[in-house]
C-alpha cells in the first residue's frame, strides 16, 4: 500500500510538471523591443547591423590666416556636410567585417575672391572607402585579437595617433593591428599608412609613410590609469596639396621625411582617487634622424636652411591638474594645463630640436581655432567645465601661447606653417617677440536625445607681438574671430 501511495505521487509530480511545461511552451514569446532612433539598426537578425550618421557645420571665421584686417582675403563662412553608412556583418562570434562610406563636401564658402577659399578646399571628399576591416578575436585560443584593414587608429588622448573627428574628413589608416587583453593590461601592436583624401578621385594610401608601434594601457598605479608606447615612423616623402588652381585636391601629409621614435607615458587619474582632485599628464621623447623639418628650401630670406639629413632629438610635456565641486549647481571643475614641446634654435645646424606631432586630434587641446600643434610651444591654460545640467555641458577656456623657438616655425593643427615662409623669414632677422597670442573660447555641448548632438563655440584671438612682429608690414596686427554650429544626428 505504501507503495501504491509513493507511486501515485510521482505519477501526479510528473502530470503536473508536463502541464505546466506544455503551458510554459503555449505563451507567445515576448515581443521584439521597438526600434528607436540612436538603437543599432539590425537587418534581419543582430549578426547584421546597419549605423549611420550625418553631421553639418556651418563656420564663419575672421583674420584666422594672416591676423589682417586691411585684405580681406582671410574671412569667410559656409558649410561643411559629413555623412556616413556602415554596416557591420558578425560571421560568427569570433569573426566580423565592417564597411563604411563617407561623403564629405562643402558648401556656400564665401571667398572674398580667389585666396580665402583654398584653406577649404581640400574639406571636399565625395563618396568613398572610409573603413572596410576584419577582425577575428581569440586567435590561437588567446585572448588576442586581429584586425586587418582600413580603420580608426586612435590613442590616449590622440595627441600623437588620432581619427581627428573634427575635420571634414576625418583620417584612418589602411594597417594591421594585434591586441591582446589580459590582467587588466591592453597592448596593441600596429603598422600601417594614413589615408590621403583626394577631391576627385578614390582615396589612396600614402605608402611613403609607414607608421608603426607598441601601445600598452595599464590596469592602473598608485591612483591612476597608465600607458606606455613606442612608436616608430619611416617618411620618405612629402604629399603636399596642388596649388589650389582646380578643384583637384589632396588633404596632404605634409610632415617632414625621416626615421625616428617616439618613447612615451601617459598617466591619467582614476575618477575619485583623489577626491575631488584630479590630474593628467604625458610625457613623450623623440630620437632619429629627419630631412628640413621647417617644410621650406635651403633658404628663407637668406637666411640658410640645412635641407639635408639631420639628427632628431626633441621632447613634449602636458601637464595638468584640476579640482572637481560636485555637490555645487552646475557642478563645476577647472583646471589648470601646460603644453610643451621643442622648437629648434638653429635650422642651419645638424640637429633638429622639432618634436614632430605625427598624426593626432589637435583640435581639442591647444584653442578651438586651430591655430597651433604641439610643437615649438609654449602654452598655459585655464580651463572652466560646468554642468547646468545633465544634458548640457559648458566649456570655458583660457589659452596663452608662446613660441618654444622664434627660428622655429610656427605650426598650426595641420602642422602647417602660419603664415609660410613670408612670416618665418621675417622671423629670423630675429629681434622678434616669442609671444603669438591668447585665445579664449566657449563651448557649449547639448546632447538633445540618444542620436541628436548639438554643438557651439566661438572663439576669439588676441594678436600678439610677434604677429606684428613678423607682419607684411612690421608692427600691424588683427585679432582674428572663429564661430561654428553644429548638428550630429546618428542612428
Amino acid at each position: 500500500m505504501q507503495h501504491t501511495g509513493k507511486s501515485l505521487a510521482l505519477t501526479f509530480a510528473l502530470a503536473a510538471n508536463t502541464a505546466l511545461a506544455g503551458t510554459a511552451e503555449s505563451e507567445p514569446p515576448p515581443a521584439p523591443k521597438e526600434w528607436s532612433p540612436g538603437d543599432p539598426v539590425k537587418l534581419g537578425s543582430d549578426r547584421l547591423i546597419l549605423d549611420f550618421q550625418l553631421r553639418e557645420r556651418y563656420e564663419t571665421f575672421n583674420n584666422w590666416i594672416d591676423f589682417n584686417d586691411k585684405a580681406r582675403t582671410r574671412e569667410g563662412d559656409g558649410l561643411l556636410q559629413r555623412a556616413r553608412i556602415g554596416l557591420l556583418w558578425k560571421a560568427t562570434d569570433n569573426v566580423s567585417f565592417y564597411v563604411q562610406g563617407q561623403d564629405s563636401r562643402t558648401y556656400g564658402y564665401d571667398d572674398h575672391g580667389v585666396i580665402a577659399n583654398r584653406e577649404l578646399v581640400n574639406n571636399d571628399s565625395p563618396f568613398d572607402l572610409r573603413q572596410g576591416w576584419l577582425e577575428v578575436k581569440g586567435l590561437f585560443g588567446e585572448p588576442l585579437t586581429l584586425k586587418l584593414g582600413r580603420q580608426v587608429l586612435a590613442y590616449g588622448d590622440q595627441r600623437l595617433i588620432g581619427g581627428f573627428e573634427w575635420d571634414n574628413n576625418a583620417r584612418t589608416f589602411d594597417a594591421a593591428k594585434l591586441t591582446w587583453k589580459a590582467g587588466g593590461w591592453s597592448v596593441d601592436a600596429f603598422a600601417g599608412y594614413v589615408v590621403l583624401h583626394e577631391t576627385e578621385s578614390f582615396n589612396s594610401t600614402d605608402t611613403t609613410d609607414l607608421l608603426t608601434g607598441i601601445y600598452a594601457t595599464s590596469p592602473g598605479m598608485g591612483g591612476f590609469d597608465s600607458d606606455f608606447y613606442a612608436i616608430y615612423r619611416h617618411k620618405t616623402d612629402i604629399e603636399v596639396s596642388t596649388i589650389f588652381t582646380t578643384l583637384d585636391q589632396t588633404d596632404g601629409n605634409t610632415a617632414a621625411p625621416g626615421d625616428y621614435v617616439t618613447l612615451g607615458t601617459r598617466w591619467k587619474s582614476k575618477k575619485d582617487a583623489f577626491g575631488p582632485w584630479f590630474a593628467n599628464w604625458e610625457a613623450a621623447v623623440q630620437a632619429g634622424t629627419i630631412q628640413n623639418p621647417t617644410g621650406f628650401g635651403s633658404s628663407v630670406a637668406g637666411h640658410p636652411i640645412n635641407t639635408g639629413s639631420q639628427d632628431l632629438l626633441a621632447a613634449a610635456v602636458h601637464a595638468e591638474g584640476g579640482y572637481a565641486w560636485a555637490n555645487v549647481p552646475c557642478k563645476p571643475s577647472l583646471s589648470l594645463q601646460y603644453n610643451f614641446a621643442t622648437g629648434d634654435d638653429n635650422p642651419n645646424d645638424g640637429t633638429s630640436h622639432t618634436f614632430q606631432n605625427l598624426l593626432p586630434t589637435n583640435h581639442p587641446f591647444y584653442g578651438i581655432m586651430d591655430r597651433f600643434s604641439w610643437q615649438n610651444m609654449q602654452n598655459p591654460a585655464l580651463v572652466l567645465v560646468t554642468h547646468p545640467t545633465e544634458l548640457l555641458t559648458i566649456q570655458l577656456e583660457g589659452d596663452a601661447f608662446w613660441l618654444d623657438s622664434t627660428h622655429d616655425v610656427w605650426r598650426n593643427a595641420g602642422q602647417g606653417a602660419n603664415g609660410g615662409a613670408a612670416r618665418y623669414g621675417k622671423a629670423l632677422t630675429g629681434g622678434v617677440s616669442s609671444y603669438v597670442g591668447s585665445e579664449l573660447d566657449l563651448v557649449a555641448k547639448y546632447q538633445a536625445s540618444r542620436w541628436c548632438a548639438l554643438e557651439a563655440g566661438y572663439a576669439h584671438f588676441f594678436a600678439g607681438s610677434y604677429i606684428s612682429d613678423t607682419a607684411a608690414v612690421r608692427g600691424t596686427k588683427a585679432d582674428a574671430d572663429f564661430a561654428y554650429v553644429q548638428t550630429t544626428f546618428t542612428f
